[in-house]
């Protein structure tokens, strides 16, 4: 009643890829408000549908059940990267065996139980800190560790000096000082548990050192 009453009639929603769904929350409060102009914004303008025969991947505009019906506006990535604004990305591929990942039932992600076996079986933690002492010695000064697991995370931030870790059951206080002072540079490997996966923005950032294994373009392209 609040909104309806300001006269908001118009919505600009970011990660739009994010609660899209046609009878979702998003749906309901547009109703409600009786709003029918929409721009969404996102880097990634897919979802994931699952039917009987599978999970595939959909342009956001050609699922009949997405709020968003037409796409306005593309941004290549290239011409974001020469005006500025992204930062040309250098993929360094070390060598893992991903014999024990499995898909769970939607093939939609890997299952928890197999992504520990892979984690384990390469001996990710070594890998790890390998990959972080050559990025140190390079001079980056602002890596993050993307984790599979708290447990993980835990551990590496442990056994990592100087590094600190964030995940959801961590006090919220305690995570927004860890992602507060690795912003201003107090220290430079944070562990990442399924935190920063979405809309992070640190232009300081150096490094990401990707140990969680994804079956989501999405996801992958969003981290």
């Amino acid at each position: 009643s609040a909104l309806r009453e300001i006269g908001i009639r118009h919505i600009v929603l970011d990660e739009c890829q994010n609660g899209s769904k046609r009878y979702g929350q998003l749906d309901k409060l547009l109703t409600a408000l009786g709003i029918t102009n929409l721009l969404g914004l996102t880097a990634t303008p897919i979802n994931l549908s699952s039917s009987i025969n599978g999970s595939s991947l959909k342009i956001m505009s050609r699922d009949r059940n997405n709020l968003f019906t037409k796409i306005q506006h593309v941004v290549p990535i290239q011409e974001v990267v020469q005006q500025g604004y992204w930062t040309p990305i250098e993929y360094r591929i070390v060598d893992v065996d991903v014999k024990n990942l499995k898909l769970n039932t939607t093939g939609a992600e890997f299952t928890k139980e197999s992504v520990k076996k892979s984690y384990t079986e390469n001996k990710l933690d070594s890998k790890i800190y390998k990959e972080v002492d050559k990025l140190r010695v390079e001079g980056i000064k602002s890596i993050i560790v993307f984790a599979p697991s708290v447990e993980d995370t835990i551990r590496l931030k442990g056994s990592i000096k100087g590094s600190r870790c964030i995940y959801g059951d961590m006090k919220a206080s305690e995570r927004d000082k860890n992602l507060e002072d690795f912003k201003n540079g107090k220290f430079d490997v944070l562990i990442n548990c399924q935190i920063l996966q979405i809309g992070y923005d640190n232009p300081a950032l150096g490094a990401i050192v990707m140990a969680t294994p994804t079956n989501s373009v999405a996801l992958y392209y969003q981290i």
